[in-house]
């Protein structure tokens, strides 16, 4: 815990400790920041904003250079402002002055939890996962923008749709409101598939 109010801070200390917890406090934001380098088993940092040497703002980079350690900002200046920039810069949360140590309990233990126990899911596959839900946007924002085009020819879409041999959803049928919601449910190859079928299908008149 960074923080310059030495009986604030024993009174956190003390509190955490009976939910095993412990505690180590620095008035000294440069302090705070060489603890960090040297003790590396450090696994949150409670960090005050109004310091002497250093606004806390100004160390959550620095403590970011180093480490990604949780931070919780526990600062009597609730100004908007400051809780954007703080959380902008690297904190995890933001608590403000005066609050009940239970509450501060409680988000530590949150944290935490999530920290010891990260998804099992692969980099590559969330970047994967995430490419998926940017092609998904992007094909609705195109469905919508044809939407007027497809309702008003909802029996050429239907047409369109039976001659491509893709096999269709049991809980949708074409050719009213279900079509649009069919061809959304098709997957980006899916869907090029289809516009190729179309395309090169001598049968359509």
């Amino acid at each position: 815990m960074i923080e310059d109010d030495l009986e604030l801070a024993q009174i956190i200390s003390d509190y955490l400790k009976s939910f095993d917890i412990e505690v180590t406090n620095t008035d000294s934001p440069y302090n705070g920041l060489s603890m960090l380098s040297v003790h590396k088993d450090y696994q949150l940092i409670i960090l005050d904003l109004t310091l002497p040497e250093i606004d806390g703002l100004e160390l959550i980079p620095k403590i970011r250079e180093k480490s990604d350690i949780p931070i919780i900002i526990s600062s009597a200046r609730d100004d908007i402002l400051d809780k954007v920039m703080g959380l902008e810069r690297g904190a995890d949360d933001y608590l403000p002055k005066p609050y009940n140590p239970r509450e501060l309990q409680a988000r530590i233990k949150t944290i935490l939890k999530r920290v010891d126990h990260p998804t099992n899911e692969p980099k590559n596959a969330t970047n994967n996962s995430r490419n998926s839900v940017r092609n998904f946007e992007l094909v609705n924002r195109i469905l919508d923008c044809i939407a007027p085009i497809a309702f008003c020819l909802p029996n050429i879409i239907s047409g369109v749709l039976k001659t491509v041999n893709i096999p269709m959803p049991n809980e949708i049928i074409p050719p009213t409101t279900g079509t649009l919601k069919w061809v959304k449910a098709l997957s980006i190859p899916e869907l090029i598939n289809v516009i190729i079928k179309v395309a090169t299908n001598n049968s359509l008149k």
